[in-house]
Parts: C-alpha cells; sequence; structure tokens
C-alpha cells in the first residue's frame, strides 16, 4: 500500500436535494432555502420548514453578512487543510437574517484584523473536478 504526501480537500458532495445550490454556485450566485409561509430561512438540508413544516423553496440570498463570532484554526481538523493553517472561520449573520458559518480566504494567513460586524460578501471557490465551495471575503468599500 502506499500514501500519498499530500491529501486532498473534501470537496462538496453534490445530490438531487442539492443540485440547484451548486448549479447557482457554478453561476455565482448563492441560494437560500427559505418558507414562503412562515417567512422562515433555513440553512440546513431539508425540503420542510423545521418552524412549520410547510415546503422550503430556494431562493436567491443577497450574500452579504456581518461578522457575529469567528476563530482562528491552528490545528487542521482534516489533513487537506494542513498547508492552509492558521486560517479563519467566521459565523456571520447573513443580510436575510440566518447565521452561515463559512472559511474567510482574505484575512492574510489568519493574521488579518476582523471584528465583530465586519462586513462580508459571500464568494465561490472553484474545484477542478467537484462543485464550487462557498467562502466568506471581506465586502469591498463602497
Amino acid at each position: 500500500m502506499t500514501t500519498s504526501d499530500t491529501c486532498s480537500k473534501p470537496t462538496p458532495v453534490r445530490d438531487p436535494e442539492t443540485d440547484e445550490f451548486f448549479d447557482a454556485a457554478r453561476r455565482g450566485r448563492l441560494l437560500l432555502r427559505y418558507c414562503r409561509h412562515c417567512s422562515h430561512y433555513a440553512l440546513r438540508p431539508g425540503k420542510h420548514c423545521p418552524e412549520c413544516l410547510s415546503p422550503l423553496t430556494w431562493v436567491s440570498g443577497s450574500g452579504l453578512a456581518q461578522v457575529w463570532t469567528w476563530t482562528r484554526i491552528h490545528h487542521a481538523a482534516h489533513p487537506g487543510f494542513a498547508a492552509d493553517v492558521p486560517y479563519v472561520l467566521v459565523t456571520a449573520r447573513m443580510a436575510e437574517g440566518p447565521l452561515l458559518t463559512l472559511r474567510l480566504i482574505d484575512d492574510d494567513g489568519g493574521n488579518g484584523d476582523i471584528e465583530v460586524g465586519t462586513p462580508l460578501q459571500v464568494d465561490f471557490i472553484e474545484h477542478p473536478d467537484a462543485d464550487p465551495t462557498p467562502v466568506f471575503r471581506r465586502a469591498a468599500d463602497d
């Protein structure tokens, strides 16, 4: 048995329930699950609203958010991320209301200045053999 010196990063797995999300991600658009009955956004998988059990639908999200909390990762949880440490994971409040946790990719190797309230924008990292991965970037100053 041989082993490789490098390990690839895990990438998203597409299934029929997430096809629409990943099709939009390939076009650089963020989709969110939304309940038209009670106006609740659901970021976890599922076909029904966790609040009222009505059917969920995909809607376009703005991609805009603000840092709610964050942490700097110093020990990779998966060997594929070992070369990336330190890096920052951010939980941000989306403009639509729900909290979303993603990697902050423009944080100067984990040494950048980040604080609660920092404006963010969702972006997508392309992969050669997999669907794009959503990440946060700092929002451009207007």
